[in-house]
């Protein structure tokens, strides 16, 4: 509290004390991130219950913690404040990917381009991911793209696998938002219409595995980059479409 006070951020942080059971839902969903950066845990609910609330999470890798998180988080050694910022930073992009920022509203939505899986891996990546929303972020692609797998994840989106159907060896992620993580954006409803076009031809993806899959669709999307945790299917400059604004089987199943 004193550090507060003498670095002024009074009207900056909170502290809440204790935070009823039945109000912790509304709290995750409401947050940018949850940090985590714990010494020891034994288990660690906090950081499965952000999750479960559509949260990015950030926890360190001290104890239970990379277990129970997984790649569905960021880890950082609980000691390096500089890594701590910068995971924080890089998971408060989550505004970016849902079109809930207030840079959503410079998207090129009406100049939808046609482009290739294998090129917009080769866009160049910044060297380290701002918290606001990048040039290359405004832009609205078109692909043709093989279907390669999907997962319901823990946030509930859909994360789909895809590559250049004539460079086999160059893929990328396609990200479908739950609704429950874009309530006030932008083109929600293209969002929400081109996750049920996705389920209506290729089911509803499990959540314990990644499903097989094996059509053609053609999917648009906005431009955006996430960082590289082991993700299946991840571009080289982990470029992905996210979120996805449109998806059209061309063959005849998935």
């Amino acid at each position: 509290l004193a550090l507060v006070r003498a670095l002024g951020l009074d009207d900056d942080v909170v502290f809440t004390e204790h935070v009823p059971d039945e109000d912790l839902s509304a709290w995750y969903s409401g947050a940018a991130c949850l940090a985590w950066p714990s010494l020891y845990e034994g288990f660690g609910f906090p950081p499965l219950e952000a999750m479960a609330c559509g949260c990015p999470v950030v926890v360190s890798t001290a104890g239970s913690l990379p277990e129970i998180a997984g790649p569905a988080a960021l880890l950082v050694e609980p000691r390096d404040e500089r890594a701590l910022a910068d995971a924080i930073r890089t998971q408060e992009r989550w505004s970016v990917k849902t079109l809930t920022d207030s840079a959503a509203s410079t998207v090129r939505f009406g100049h939808v381009l046609n482009t290739t899986v294998t090129k917009l891996g080769q866009i160049s990546a910044p060297a380290r991911l701002p918290a606001t929303r990048l040039r290359q972020e405004k832009t609205v692609y078109r692909i043709r793209a093989r279907l390669l797998a999907f997962k319901l994840e823990e946030d509930e989106d859909i994360h789909l696998a895809v590559s250049d159907p004539n460079r086999p060896s160059a893929t990328m992620i396609v990200e479908f938002p739950s609704s429950d993580c874009t309530k006030g954006a932008r083109h929600r409803n293209a969002m929400a219409r081109a996750r049920s076009s996705l389920t209506a031809r290729c089911g509803n993806p499990p959540a314990s595995r990644f499903q097989t899959l094996h059509g053609v669709a053609q999917i648009s999307g906005v431009f955006f980059f996430d960082f590289k945790h082991g993700q299946r299917g991840v571009a080289p400059n982990a470029a992905e479409l996210h979120p996805a604004l449109s998806f059209r089987l061309t063959t005849t199943s998935c």
